[in-house]
This record gives C-alpha cells, structure tokens and sequence, in this order.
C-alpha cells in the first residue's frame, strides 16, 4: 500500500454503498487521497440526494487502548468533515449537527476489531488504521420523540377536615315563657342547625392527589369557641374546627400551628380572645396533639 491510502471490503446493493477506508497515518485522523476520492464518488452523490450515513472508526493494537479509542472517533468525524464540505447542500440540521445529509452514526471502536483478528497488542497494521463507511440512499427516518417517564402514580389523601358541635342550655321553667319542656325542645332545634349537614354527620372533608410516599409535613388547627348566642332563654356554645393538612416529600419534623378564637358571651369576633401556638414536633409525637388525617371525628 502507498501513501495514499487504501479502500477494501467495497459493496453496492439495495441502494447501500458501503466500504472500509484504510491506511490512514499512525496516529492521524487525516484522510488519505485515495479515500476521499472514493467518497466523492461513491458517497457524496447519495448524500447530496438526500441519503443517509454511518461511520465507524478503527485503530491498530500500538499505543494505549483509551488514546486508540478517542483516535478512531476521531477518524470517523474526519470522514464527516471532509463529506459535510463535498456535499454543499444544507437540508436541515439534526442533532448531530449535520448539514445536508442525515447522520445515523458516528463512533469508534478503537482497537477492538484489531484485537477481535487476534492482533497482538503492541503491533502496528495499516488496515486497522481505517473508518468504515455505510451510506443509505434513503433519508435517515425521523428520531423518534424520547420516552415519556412514566406517570408518577397519585394517591387521594386528605387536605382538610372541618366539623361543628354545639352544646346548648336552656332557662328551665323560670321563663314564664317557655316551660321546661318547651326549652328543652327549643335547645334540641337549635343544636341541629349548627350541625354540618354533610356525609359522615359532622366531618367534612377535602381531598388533593400527592404521591403515595408522601407524609403530612406541616398542620393548620384552628378552633372557634362562640359563646355569643343566647336567645329566648336559650344559651348555645358552638366549637367549628378546621385542620388543614399540607403533604409533602417525608420529614423527621411536622410543623404543628394552633390557633384557639374564643368568642365571649354577648361578645363578638372584635372581643375574641385569641390564642396562637407554633410548634415542630417528631412525626412520632404530633398526632398527640391534633387529628390525624385518617382518624375518626367525633362533633
């Protein structure tokens, strides 16, 4: 073989054209004569077609396997270089960066093929020395989209809970109005209007989708004490509780926030005493102190 390179293992069929481009210099990715103008032409018309290519580089057994490796990617893009600029037509730009033709791929094998023929390590031989060409006269087809991850699975969980109770008195029997059955009757009445008329009785309940791992990380426990209603001798206290739940990704902690409105008699929302309490509690401890999302309310 001369200096100007060599071309083996040619084929045409079934609008394939294929061959290995050998004797490149030791340690060189630059394109001997003979190999260029075999692209030109047996490669270059196909591409300018619109056809599509995949090259593969090769190095000998001499030098380092990781230095082989990069010098046969090397080669490869060399043969690339050398057909984006003979083709001069621009189609569009994939992913490899391309003009004019579809690139399928471009790799390298470095001594591998070498060492698959039995070559020694160390040894020296033009043929290894080479990049293999494969062009397709038909249009590489489109990448497909990459796959889509999976849909994280949700899981229904419980963002909130409210409940009403109510307790009421009656004057008994020193209302000339009412006698003490009448009160009594009257105080039944009023406790079921400030019964939540939902599913359950007295719990009401929201719900948002989180993933199945997470926990509850932060709880919202306000309390309405109202003592304000009293009329026709009847005297009612109705409690409203709302326990919000914010679930999150798992945490030692969970942030515990008390809010307790207590409205006197007579009094308004204006004359409330209002006490406030933040804590950050150990999971194992928090449920101590409010509901747990999926106990069971009682009004």
């Amino acid at each position: 073989m001369d200096r100007n390179g060599a071309v083996a293992d040619y084929s045409e069929t079934c609008g394939i054209v294929e061959a290995k481009l050998w004797g490149f210099g030791v340690n060189s990715a630059e394109l001997r004569k003979r190999h260029a103008e075999w692209l030109d032409d047996f490669v270059v018309p196909i591409l300018a077609d619109g056809g599509s290519i995949a090259l593969v580089g090769e190095a000998s057994r001499s030098g380092a396997a990781s230095h082989n490796q990069v010098l046969s990617i090397r080669r490869a893009k060399g043969v690339l270089e050398h057909l984006r600029r003979a083709v001069g037509v621009v189609r569009h730009v994939d992913a490899t960066g391309s003009n004019g033709f579809d690139v399928r791929s471009v790799g390298g094998v470095g001594e591998a093929a070498a060492a698959d023929a039995g070559r020694r390590d160390g040894t020296e031989e033009a043929f290894f020395r080479a990049v293999r060409v494969r062009a397709w006269s038909r249009p590489m087809p489109p990448v497909p989209p990459p796959p889509q991850p999976a849909p994280r699975k949700m899981v229904r969980r419980v963002s909130s809970r409210r409940w009403h109770s109510s307790n009421t008195r009656t004057g008994g029997g020193g209302n000339p109005l009412h006698d003490g059955g009448a009160g009594v009757l009257l105080a039944d009445l009023v406790k079921k209007a400030f019964k939540a008329k939902t599913r359950g009785g007295t719990d009401q309940r929201s719900y948002v989708q989180v993933p199945p791992d997470h926990v509850v990380v932060r709880v919202k426990d306000e309390t309405v004490i109202d003592d304000s209603l009293y009329t026709m001798n009847v005297s009612t206290t109705t409690y409203t509780t709302v326990i919000t739940y914010e679930w999150g990704p798992r945490t030692p902690t969970v942030e515990l926030a008390r809010r307790i409105v207590s409205i006197p008699k007579g009094g308004s929302i204006a004359k409330a005493r209002i006490t406030h309490q933040v804590d950050v509690l150990p999971r194992s401890e928090v449920w101590r102190y409010t509901t747990a999302p999926d106990a069971v309310v009682f009004g």
